[in-house]
């Protein structure tokens, strides 16, 4: 078919409305497509209507699974009186009741502290340890050697650790100048868990360490100032604080008319109080400036210097850097009328000043000038000392020419930036790199004033203010001016090609200093130099100026016998600045960590060195000195004995009067004391506490409520996307869909049916009060389910669930499936053989068992699962311990630990029982490599593999697994599953064990219901979905066909228009032609002669 020019335009030769015409003639073919999306439309109401009413069964599903469920109906109330002291667990089992118990004590792990120690790396004598555990027999005592290859308290730790000695070391980091100390917890609860030790340690040395557990205390402490101490390693390096140091305070009352905001800047730096002039400008945010000019002459610390409306600035001793800046924030007095501000937040004040701020980052140095060295080099710069450019300190700048050996040192401290004077002129000698012949002096005056120093061969440097420090460097390379060379390599193409290299020989950079990077061997060797102190940039931290002690200097001794049984850490806070004995007021705050606090007088009427007691015998001395406020420092005061042995000792059945049954235990979780609880003691208690248990009706309850409330919403649904609305003559999408009727019927009548085995007076949900009216609305008289709830919970559940009453107590119903059948009669069970488990046992020991490093080692395998390896100690063990110290070790193993594996001696040997029934109950043992079993008893042993029960039900016999007990497929009993724990002595060949009576309440059925409705794979709403689906496909088909034929006819009739129109054009034209013509030859007879 022929295309049409899209750009045509119709009409124009036949002069008729075409477009008009054509869409009237698709209108007309349009028609037929509004009956298929019509019917399509219906459908996707109908999709819609379907995906509603399922979103409603689904919801109506999951109530009814939650009411087959153990937990709703099995669910306990269990509560305790005091649950910071006993906190209380318990399933199904827990019986009803009340219990009271009192606590006299709960249940501790013995602990011993040591002394503290300055590092963890303390070198103690050699000799001997000796820890055991327990006094019981069996309680064998370990001895550790202590050599020059572990005495060491990390050292010491580690031989405690792996001597298997049921102890655990660690190293604990606390406070103080000694802040290590070692600790030792017993692995064992309990009073007979205790520890006993013995240190025997010899050293040759006077002021050897000693490891002993008396009590003690932190003698001595530092004070922990506003800026924090370096450390060792870091004052090493000569790292510094580089910032500026003075202590700043606002005087006065500020009389200013607004707030406003005083920035501080350091313009000149230097030492207050000093020689040269230390310049400080000020500026506030209304643009007053100002400046403040000190040295020693005109200034002293502490002194006022007027800033403005009313206020002062006082600075300690220390050191300014240039650049560092501080901001005082000064608040005017507010009006009354701002009633949401109290009295002291309207009152004029000034905040404290800020803290400095550095700008002292990214020191470096500038190198400059032409250089006339006759070949390359690599010039190093290197700082000397620590501090300000241009300050008091010495700085020397190191420099030497690698390759010419020329070197020298230029001073860059005071008077560095001066204009000149005596003593300002530097030296640089030059020396030859092969013999060392010094070669020539160059000598420059420092009169200039810039910084600006030459270092020889054409070149100058100059270093800005800042601050640096020792060790600094920078490197620069230098090349002699020169022009390109034809030079070959063998990495060029051609012969003799130019590589293109000049240099002008001109230097002009700026190098940024980078501090210098110690090994260990260097900072070992910088400590020993040093005597052990690291070194400052003010020489040692011994006789560093006062400017750098940023904290409180008054010294700090404790004194006295520290009394306590308990271990405690002090915090001393300074609460107010001042002198020690000068001040009139000055109080210091102790506190600790058990919640004890108090304060301390050092004002006016206090003599430096006195004592002044605080706490548990313990007293402050405090020499002379300044306290500045929030300074503070720490202690820690320790006992040997950080915690007693204890067992739990409970009262069963106690009052406030006392009395109760006495019940130790050697931990705080006890399962034992009320059938079907967990009870985890926390903490004693004088008054008794009372644990309760009863049904947690109210889950089942509001169970119930959720599925009425879910019913009726499903029907409320199903009701309105079927319904036929008369006064619209509307019908709903599903109104002829009898699938929607089929499913509420089957599910209301699924919910009004009886439950077979119960009582006919209660098995139905009539009986609870639940009905459902006329219009399939279910309703439910909550006072009667109350009622019934509270009179027969059991009962009340057995309507909804599926349930099953044994009558001999070691074969429990645990479920069944929808294929098991109801039999009123119940099922009667035979048991032919119980459940064992898996065992090892090895041959028989002697009394007195010797484990060494051949036989202390060993895998065990419990059915696919591999233990790591498991190591037990070496020493001399009776095979009772043995048992205990291999039953540690599997318990610590990271695959079989959670296993609960036992470990027991039966018959003087050692056997191993699995914690699982059952023929995959198997249990193995491989020695370790090299290693050899029969130092256990193990060369020989004997494993049994363990049995699933056998057993008949309703005379079929049963499959086993384990301890469960499944109903043969195809039987009537099939899916059911019970749980056999009968002794193998109650089993008897051919009697009758128990008889099960199982019911499947309306939950259950209800669920298998809707259950086949909602599966997935076919169930009913599958197989609706499906058909609407396909339905929907075959109307878009449709509409595609006409869509396509519609198209068809539309493009068919322009074609055919825009012929009739070209066609009508043409015969037009030959219409006038002609007219033309006619005309003509009607003019031309008319003009002839009359006759």
């Amino acid at each position: 078919m022929a295309e049409m020019n899209p750009n045509a335009v119709m009409g124009l030769g036949s002069k008729l409305n075409t477009s008009e015409i054509i869409d009237r003639f698709i209108k007309i073919e349009k028609r037929r497509l509004q009956p298929v999306e019509q019917r399509k439309e219906e459908k996707l109401q109908q999709v819609d209507a379907w995906a509603a009413l399922q979103t409603e069964i689904n919801k109506l599903k999951d109530t009814v699974d939650s009411l087959d469920r153990k937990d709703i109906w099995e669910a306990k109330k269990i509560t305790s009186s005091k649950p910071d002291i006993v906190t209380v667990t318990g399933g199904a089992s827990a019986d009803p009741g009340k219990t009271t118990i009192s606590v006299d004590s709960i249940a501790t792990a013995h602990q011993l502290n040591s002394p503290g120690f300055e590092s963890k790396d303390a070198v103690f004598g050699t000799g001997v340890v000796k820890i055991q555990v327990g006094e019981e027999d069996g309680d064998t005592p370990i001895f550790i050697n202590v050599t020059e290859e572990n005495n060491t308290l990390e050292g010491i730790r580690d031989a405690i650790n792996d001597s298997g000695a049921e102890v655990e070391a660690f190293v604990a980091e606390t406070y103080g100048d000694k802040p290590f100390r070692l600790l030792l917890t017993s692995e064992r609860k309990g009073a007979g868990g205790a520890i006993q030790i013995e240190v025997k340690l010899e050293s040759s040395e006077e002021n050897a360490p000693i490891l002993d557990f008396s009590n003690k205390y932190d003698e001595t402490a530092e004070w922990d100032g506003v800026m924090r101490r370096r450390t060792l390693e870091d004052a090493a390096l000569g790292a510094d604080l580089m910032s500026s140091t003075p202590i700043t305070e606002v005087t006065g009352d500020y009389t200013g008319t607004e707030d406003n905001t005083f920035a501080i800047q350091v313009i000149q730096a230097g030492v207050i109080p000093g020689e040269n002039d230390v310049v400080l400008a000020w500026e506030d945010e209304l643009g007053r400036t100002g400046e403040f000019r000190i040295n020693k002459f005109n200034y002293r610390a502490g002194d006022a210097l007027e800033l403005a409306d009313g206020l002062s600035l006082r600075l300690s001793q220390g050191e300014v850097v240039s650049g560092d800046s501080l901001q005082i924030k000064a608040h005017t007095e507010k009006s009354p009328a701002m009633w949401w501000l109290d009295e002291g937040e309207r009152a004029a004040r000034v905040d404290p000043p800020t803290d400095w701020q550095s700008r002292a980052e990214g020191s470096g140095m500038y190198v400059f000038g032409e250089y006339t060295g006759k070949e390359e080099d690599t010039v190093i710069f290197r700082i000397e000392g620590s501090g300000q450019v241009g300050g008091a300190q010495p700085l020397y700048l190191h420099y030497e020419f690698i390759e010419s050996g020329m070197n020298g040192k230029l001073r860059i401290s005071e008077p560095y930036f001066s204009t000149g004077g005596e003593g300002s002129s530097e030296s640089a000698t030059a020396y030859d790199a092969k013999d060392g012949e010094e070669l020539f002096n160059l000598e420059f005056g420092g009169g200039k004033g810039d910084g600006v120093l030459s270092i020889g061969n054409g070149l100058s440097i100059k270093v800005p203010a800042g601050l640096v420090s020792d060790g600094d460097t920078a490197t620069v390379q230098v090349e002699p001016k020169s022009a390109p060379e034809a030079v070959d390599f063998w990495w060029q193409e051609k012969e003799g090609e130019s590589n293109g290299k000049t240099s002008t020989g001109k230097v002009d950079e700026f190098l940024k200093f980078e501090p210098y990077e110690f090994d260990e061997d260097e900072l070992e060797e910088a400590l020993e130099e040093s005597g052990g102190k690291p070194r400052s940039r003010y020489g040692s931290l011994d006789d560093g100026i006062q400017s750098n002690e940023v904290f409180s200097t008054a010294p700090i001794a404790i004194s006295g016998d520290y009394m306590s049984g308990e271990n405690k850490n002090y915090t001393f806070t300074v609460i107010d600045r001042g002198n020690v004995g000068v001040t009139t007021e000055l109080e210091v705050k102790w506190e600790n960590d058990k919640g004890d606090e108090g304060k301390l007088d050092f004002g006016l009427n206090y003599q430096p060195g006195d004592a002044v007691p605080f706490d548990s015998g313990l007293s402050l001395m405090l020499g002379e000195g300044e306290l500045l406020a929030g300074d503070k420092f720490e202690i820690s005061a320790t006992t040997a004995t950080v915690r007693e042995a204890k067992d739990l000792v409970l009262r069963l059945g106690a009052t406030r009067e006392g009395g109760g049954l006495e019940i130790r235990r050697d931990n705080n979780m006890v399962e034992d004391l009320v059938p079907g609880l967990r009870m985890e003691i926390l903490d004693s208690s004088e008054e008794p506490i009372t644990i309760s248990v009863s049904d947690n009706t109210e889950v089942a309850r509001e169970s119930i409520i959720n599925f009425v409330d879910a019913y009726n919403t499903f029907n409320a649904t199903a009701t309105e996307v079927t319904k036929y609305d008369a006064a619209t003559q509307t019908a709903a999408p599903l109104l002829s869909d009898r699938n929607v009727a089929q499913m509420t019927n089957e599910i209301a009548t699924t919910t009004i049916r009886s439950v077979p085995g119960l009582p006919q007076t209660d098995n139905m949900l009539f009986a609870l009060g639940i009905r459902i009216n006329d219009k399939g609305v279910m309703s439910v008289d909550e006072n009667k389910l109350d009622e019934k709830i509270a009179g027969n919970f059991e009962l009340v559940a057995n309507v909804f669930r599926s349930n099953g009453d044994s009558d001999a107590p070691g074969v429990a119903f645990v479920g069944l499936t929808d294929k098991t059948q109801i039999n009123p009669e119940g099922y009667d069970v035979e048991v032919g053989k119980v459940a064992t488990r898996g065992t090892l046992t090895g041959g028989s020991l002697p009394g007195t068992v010797l484990i060494n490093s051949s036989s202390n080692a060993f895998y065990l395998s419990s059915g696919n699962k591999r233990s790591e390896l498991i190591e037990i100690r070496e020493g001399t063990y009776t095979p009772a311990s043995l048992a205990r110290e291999i039953q540690s070790q599997l318990r610590q193993d990271r695959v079989l630990g959670t296993r609960s594996i036992r470990v027991e001696v039966k018959e003087e040997s050692l056997q191993f029982i699995s914690d699982i029934y059952g023929s995959k109950s198997t249990l193995e043992i491989e020695a370790g490599e090299e290693k050899s079993l029969s130092g256990l008893g193990l060369g020989m042993y004997d494993a049994k593999t363990g049995e699933d029960v056998v057993g008949t039900i309703d005379g079929i016999e049963a499959t086993g697994r384990g301890q469960l007990l499944v109903g043969a497929d195809g039987s009537e009993a099939e899916g059911l599953r019970l749980f056999i724990t009968l002794p193998a002595d109650q089993v008897q060949t051919g009697e009758r064990e128990a008889n099960v009576v199982v019911t499947k309440g309306i939950a259950v059925q209800l669920k298998d219901v809707l259950r086949r409705i909602t599966d997935p794979a076919g169930g009913d709403l599958k197989q609706v979905t499906n058909d609407l689906s396909e339905q929907l496909q075959s109307y878009d088909k449709q509409i595609k066909t006409l869509n396509e034929r519609i198209s068809n006819k539309q493009e068919s009739l322009q074609i055919k228009f825009a012929k009739l129109d070209n066609t009508m054009g043409r015969l037009k034209a030959q219409q006038s032609y002609l007219t033309q013509q006619l005309s003509a030859l009607n003019g031309s007879k008319g003009g002839g002669k009359k006759e």
